[in-house]
């Protein structure tokens, strides 16, 4: 008969080579990638602020003056907070290493006499653009931090470190079947 696919046959001893490999070598590399200041999230923060200011410019000029003043005080102090909140994000994101060991997490600042950080689970993806991640970690005292990675940033580790932060395997589990859950608590995986 006609045979849409292909698929290549495996011989016995390349299957069995496959069952025979360790438990290790299901387990994500160890990576340390770089976390700095992305400029292309700065770009996105006041695109957003710049986005919610010419709103409301856009609303006084339509509106020909008619905006009653409380409304538009109102709108002004929330684009205000918008703004801080945007160089906060900016001033406070982290930066140093990423560090995945094949048995824990750990976040080493880059600022000098500054101690390295054990991550208390494994850091949750909460934006994926394929070259970009947007991770939240847990600090053993229970601090979130959040992260902002690049695929720019060293791109012969992208890969790696994508294999250890979408990895079931838990930190410091000691058997390979010893796994994190499926998903985050309230959100679906």
């Amino acid at each position: 008969g006609l045979r849409l696919f292909a698929c290549p046959r495996r011989s016995g001893a390349a299957f069995a080579r496959k069952q025979a490999m360790s438990g290790t070598s299901r387990k994500p590399p160890a990576v340390r990638y770089p976390a700095r200041r992305s400029r292309s999230l700065a770009v996105v923060l006041w695109a957003v602020v710049l986005w919610g200011v010419s709103g409301i410019v856009a609303w006084l000029f339509f509106s020909g003056g008619a905006a009653p003043w409380w409304a538009i005080s109102v709108a002004l102090v929330f684009a205000c907070v918008g703004a801080a909140g945007a160089g906060h994000a900016w001033r406070t994101q982290f930066s140093g290493d990423l560090y995945w060991d094949g048995a824990h997490w750990t976040l080493e600042p880059q600022s000098a006499g500054t101690l390295r950080r054990a991550l208390a689970e494994t850091p949750e993806v909460l934006v994926d653009l394929q070259r970009y991640l947007w991770l939240r970690a847990r600090t053993a005292e229970s601090r979130a931090v959040w992260i902002w990675l690049e695929r720019g940033s060293c791109p012969e580790r992208w890969l790696d470190l994508r294999r250890a932060v979408y990895s079931r395997a838990r930190p410091g589990a000691e058997h390979v079947d010893e796994t994190a859950p499926g998903s985050s608590r309230g959100r679906e995986s």
